[in-house]
C-alpha cells in the first residue's frame, strides 16, 4: 500500500447512517466502499446532544474525544465515560447512546471490519515516533493538534490539524512540531 493523505480540506461532512448527527467522512476503504461494507473507515463527528450511535456489526472501533469535556456512551448494560485523548476501543455492532460532558465534543472513529484488519492499541502521541510497517501493517495517523512531519520512503509531508494519513509500507519518523502537539495513531494488521 502506498502513502494516503488526506487533508483537513478534502474531508466530507455527511450526515449520520441513523440520522441523528453529521460526520466528516475522512477515509473508506477499499474507495467506493458504502458505509455497510467496509474495510476501513476513519471519520469525524460533533457530539452536540444525547444520540444513538449506528450500528456496524462486524466492525471494531476505537473512539477518541479530540475536543471538549469528555462523552458519556451508555450502553445497555453500564454507561462508559470516554476522557480527553484517551482512546476507547469497542464493538461497532453496539449502539450506545452518546452525550457530550459540559456543552459539546468532536470525536475521531477508526472502524475497521474485522476480516480485514486487526486493530493495535491506539494511543495519542505528544512528541516524535518511529514506524517501521511490513507489507501487512499499516498505522491509522490523525493530527489533533499542532504542526507535524512524517518522513520516509521517499517521502516527506508536512501535516497540521486534523490531517490525516496512512504512511504505507517502509520505516517512517513521525516529528511534532514545538506547540502542544497531540496526533493519534492507530497500528493495524491485515487480518488472517
Amino acid at each position: 500500500m502506498r502513502l494516503l493523505h488526506v487533508p483537513r480540506l478534502q474531508q466530507v461532512s455527511l450526515p449520520w447512517k441513523n440520522g441523528a448527527g453529521t460526520t466528516d467522512e475522512i477515509l473508506v476503504l477499499p474507495p467506493g466502499a458504502g458505509r455497510d461494507a467496509f474495510d476501513l473507515r476513519i471519520s469525524s463527528a460533533t457530539i452536540a446532544e444525547p444520540a444513538g450511535f449506528s450500528a456496524f456489526p462486524g466492525v471494531e472501533r476505537w473512539i477518541t474525544v479530540i475536543e471538549g469535556a469528555g462523552v458519556r456512551l451508555d450502553f445497555d448494560e453500564s454507561p462508559q465515560v470516554l476522557h480527553p485523548l484517551m482512546p476507547c476501543r469497542f464493538d461497532s455492532a453496539l449502539t450506545p447512546v452518546g452525550q457530550a460532558l459540559g456543552g459539546t465534543a468532536r470525536v475521531v472513529n477508526v472502524m475497521a471490519a474485522r476480516a480485514a484488519w486487526t486493530l493495535g492499541a491506539a494511543k495519542v502521541l505528544a512528541g516524535s515516533a518511529e514506524l517501521d510497517l511490513g507489507e501487512d501493517e499499516q498505522a491509522a495517523i490523525f493530527i489533533i493538534a499542532g504542526e507535524w512531519r512524517i518522513t520516509g520512503a521517499g517521502t516527506e509531508l508536512r501535516l497540521g490539524p486534523r490531517d490525516f494519513v496512512l504512511p504505507g509500507d517502509g520505516q517512517f519518523r513521525l516529528e511534532a512540531g514545538a506547540e502542544q502537539p497531540r496526533a493519534l495513531l492507530v497500528p493495524m494488521a491485515r487480518a488472517g
